[in-house]
């Protein structure tokens, strides 16, 4: 009786290390397939093929040279200028002779080949015609005047002003200003005409 109750601790013993040992296997083994697990379903990723080498690039053909530039050809020297021949001497004016001419304490007027310039200080009037202005036999109205000739009167008190001129196809036109604006000629402009006729055809006929 003795001896089994000195045997039955050493047994107890053997047996816990048995189960122990055994316990730790199953568990070792259980370790081991879930580690095997799981690299089985990480699969390995296949190798990267070698990248095939680059091909040598072929060697770039020479540049020709660029040709010389020609010499530029020697500019021919400059024909000195020739001389400016001299100028004539301007003719003196003739002067206008007292019969072309007169003054007054009422105005004055010159007249010359082609030209007529006359002041009336008791109207104000200022006449000036170039080239050759024709009236009719009975001086009521201007006929013709000649090519680039004209026909002004001004008045200079009101700033009053008559253009006549004649165009290459023979036909008289009026311009009508007053204090340098233009205004139509029929109306006032032609009313103003026939006030100041008579001392238009008084100065022209002296």
């Amino acid at each position: 009786m003795r001896n089994v109750k000195r045997t039955f601790p050493a047994l107890l013993v053997l047996i816990m290390m048995v189960f122990t040992i055994t316990n730790v296997s199953a568990q070792d083994k259980e370790k081991r397939k879930k580690y095997r697990d799981r690299w089985e379903w990480v699969r390995p990723v296949p190798p990267v093929p070698p990248v095939p080498p680059v091909p040598p690039v072929p060697p770039m053909k020479p540049v020709p040279p660029v040709p010389p530039i020609p010499p530029i050809p020697p500019i021919d020297p400059i024909s000195p200028i020739e001389p400016i021949a001299p100028i004539d001497p301007i003719e003196p004016i003739t002067p206008i002779s007292p019969a072309d001419s007169w003054s007054s304490d009422w105005g004055w007027s010159h007249r010359g080949d082609d030209f007529f310039v006359a002041y009336d200080e008791e109207s104000e009037l200022y006449i000036e015609t170039r080239g050759r202005v024709r009236f009719s036999g009975d001086g009521e109205e201007i006929r013709s005047i000649s090519r680039d000739g004209f026909l002004k009167v001004k008045e200079k008190e009101t700033g009053r002003e008559i253009y006549v001129e004649q165009d290459p196809d023979g036909e008289l036109y009026y311009d009508y200003y007053k204090k340098g604006k233009k205004l139509p000629f029929e109306g006032e402009g032609e009313k103003w005409l026939k006030e100041i006729w008579d001392t238009l055809i008084k100065k022209l006929d002296h």
